[in-house]
């Protein structure tokens, strides 16, 4: 958490820590409701792993984490864009069961505990990624100069400039162009409406995006 807040800020703790409060209170109250039947095993992995999976990432999606490993796995991805939350999530948890198993002798329970995490992962990562899906964002406004920045510096993603001349106005300006992963929209559009309420702004859906920062080839 304390790396989180030097590294990532202010609204980054707050959005963990109320995240982390709602789920310890709804675990609480939902644990003596749910039934307490026997189900298989397998099941309860493969399911438990899909459903944690969505949680995971629609958590990390609104630029919040759960207060767990996925607090490294976003500072991670923060500097290694092409290494998915998902698989630093698999690393962090593969390392704390083969830990546990190692301390508790339980061989057969880590096994279980792998396939939820490996699906849990998965999971994770398509909802945040798309399954390599991205978005193409074109923007053209007053203040391009400092939208540019905030976007190389805040968001780390590169940028094209576009010369472009308005069909009614005839002026001459330049358009923005860059490439963002689905989590990263609500960033985005952060930046643009902090400097200029009035740009004009395309999103496009991007089906796959090779090269740096994004899938490689």
């Amino acid at each position: 958490m304390i790396i989180g807040y030097l590294k990532i800020g202010t609204k980054f703790i707050i959005s963990t820590s109320v995240v982390t409060l709602i789920l310890s209170i709804i675990m609480q109250i939902m644990e003596p409701i749910i039934p307490n039947r026997h189900i298989d095993t397998l099941l309860a992995s493969i399911f438990g792993g899909i459903l944690t999976g969505l949680g995971i990432g629609i958590i990390l999606l609104k630029g919040a984490t759960t207060g767990g490993v996925d607090i490294l796995a976003k500072l991670i991805n923060a500097k290694y864009p092409h290494i998915t939350l998902g698989r630093v999530i698999l690393i962090f948890d593969f390392l704390v069961i083969a830990l546990t198993g190692f301390v508790y002798k339980n061989i057969e329970t880590c096994l279980y505990s792998l396939i939820t995490i490996f699906v849990s992962s998965r999971v994770t990562d398509i909802v945040v990624y798309g399954n390599d899906k991205g978005k193409i964002a074109f923007i053209i406004s007053k203040h391009n100069e400092s939208i540019a920045n905030d976007i190389l510096f805040k968001l780390n993603r590169g940028i094209t400039k576009i010369n472009v001349t308005g069909g009614y106005s005839k002026s001459q300006n330049e358009m923005i162009m860059c490439t963002v992963r689905p989590h990263e929209i609500s960033t985005l559009y952060s930046i643009i409406k902090a400097n200029d309420m009035n740009a004009f702004t395309i999103l496009s859906s991007a089906d796959e995006i090779l090269g740096m920062g994004f899938k490689k080839f």
